[in-house]
C-alpha cells in the first residue's frame, strides 16, 4: 500500500481500495504499530512489522538485495521469540490496559461510567489548552478509559510456571496422534 503515509498512519485522500481502511481499522483495534519507518522500494514503504509491543523491537534495518528491488528488512528482538511464553516474565503493570483481567471486570459499570463522561468538555479543555489539542484529547481519552477499567476490574494474576509432563504423558500424546483413524472404530 505505497499511498498509506506511515508517519502520520493516515490514510491518502481518496483510497484506491477499500483494504487501506482495512487495514486501518485493523491497526487502530489491535493497537499495532508499524516499525518500518524508512522507504523499502523506490520511496515507498512496502514491507510492513506490525507489532503490538514497540518496546520489544530494538532495532530496525535495512540493506540492499541483489535479488529484489526491495530492500531486506533486519528486526533485531529485545528477546528470544524461541523461549516459551511460561517462562517469558511479562512484568504487569496493574495501571495500564495490559494488565487488567477484562474477563473479570464488570462491563456494565465500565459502559455506564463511561457513558456519563462529559466528552465534548474534556476536548474543549483540551481546545483552549494546547496548540496540540488532537494529541491531548487523545491522551485524556486514554486517560479516562483506563481509570474507569481499573476501577471496575481485577489487576491481572501472573503467569505460573505449567508443571512439566513427565516422559511417559508426552509419549502417549504422540502415539495419540499417529494411530490411525480406521482404527479406532
Amino acid at each position: 500500500m505505497p499511498q498509506f503515509n506511515w508517519d502520520t498512519c493516515s490514510l491518502p485522500p481518496s483510497p484506491p481500495s477499500p483494504c487501506y481502511g482495512h487495514l486501518m481499522s485493523f491497526i487502530e483495534r489491535n493497537f499495532l504499530t508499524q516499525m518500518v519507518q524508512e522507504p523499502t522500494r523506490g520511496s515507498s514503504v512496502l514491507d510492513l512489522i506490525l507489532c503490538n509491543k514497540a518496546h520489544d523491537v530494538v532495532k530496525v534495518d535495512l540493506s540492499d538485495n541483489k535479488l529484489s528491488d526491495h530492500k531486506t528488512v533486519h528486526l533485531t528482538l529485545g528477546f528470544n521469540p524461541l523461549t516459551p511464553i511460561r517462562y517469558h516474565c511479562v512484568d504487569l503493570d496493574k495501571n495500564s490496559f495490559r494488565g487488567i483481567n477484562y474477563f473479570k471486570g464488570d462491563m456494565e459499570r465500565i459502559r455506564h461510567d463511561l457513558n456519563l463522561v462529559d466528552w465534548m468538555g474534556l476536548k474543549k479543555l483540551c481546545d483552549e489548552s494546547s496548540d496540540n489539542s488532537l494529541d491531548d484529547f487523545a491522551k485524556l481519552i486514554t486517560l479516562t478509559v483506563l481509570q474507569i477499567t481499573v476501577i471496575y476490574s481485577p489487576a491481572k494474576e501472573p503467569v505460573k510456571k505449567a508443571k512439566k509432563a513427565n516422559r511417559e504423558v508426552i509419549s502417549l500424546k504422540f502415539k495419540k496422534e499417529k494411530v490411525p483413524t480406521a482404527t479406532l472404530r
